[in-house]
């Protein structure tokens, strides 16, 4: 979930909730896995209420790891604290000279949408490396690595520089600025 308050943005998710996502995910792919008998391994690879301490645990660690992410890119990122039912962290939003916010309500639900992956896939993927399934766990390295990429590039969008000065384009030459007028555009934006 994302709230904003003032400049301050607050990207939250509740702990039961990833937890549900992450057991649901691991489910799917544990339903189709079968040992050479032929026997089921679902219980061995879905992750069930059973494993909630392993989520317990690594939840702190991914949230730690994507706040790293966020950091690179987004300097003044906090996490939040992990201890009660929600996790998450909290940013700083730019704004333009005039006070206009840089960054529009779909942006930040993809924004939100993206990190929401990269946590579930960081924690998947520590699952199938303690269960020892190694095909799975190359599967959702990749997953992971498509999903961080994608976060960098919707923060890039997010903090990108604001442009100097806008124009329209107008379809009447009359009401273009003059021909000795300056433009400065930050190649930021483009």
């Amino acid at each position: 979930m994302i709230t904003r308050e003032n400049k301050i943005i607050r990207l939250s998710w509740a702990k039961a909730d990833l937890f549900q996502t992450i057991c649901t995910e691991t489910a799917y792919n544990a339903r189709t896995l079968a040992d050479d008998k032929g026997l089921p391994l679902f219980d061995r690879y879905a992750i069930t209420a059973d494993e909630r301490a392993f989520f317990d645990q690594h939840i702190a660690e991914a949230l730690t790891t994507l706040s790293h992410h966020f950091r690179r890119i987004v300097p003044d990122s906090q996490p939040m604290a992990v201890e009660g039912d929600t996790c998450g962290l909290t940013f700083t939003a730019r704004l333009a000279d005039d006070g206009r916010e840089l960054y529009g309500l779909s942006e930040l639900d993809a924004v939100d949408h993206s990190a929401t992956n990269v946590l579930c896939y960081l924690i998947v993927s520590e699952w199938y490396l303690s269960v020892q399934a190694s095909d799975l766990w190359k599967t959702y390295l990749q997953k992971l690595a498509i999903a961080a990429a994608e976060l960098s590039t919707l923060l890039f969008r997010f903090y990108r520089p604001a442009l100097k000065q806008s124009f329209m384009v107008a379809p009447d030459p009359s009401e273009a600025p003059p021909k000795d007028y300056e433009i400065n555009i930050d190649a930021g934006t483009i």
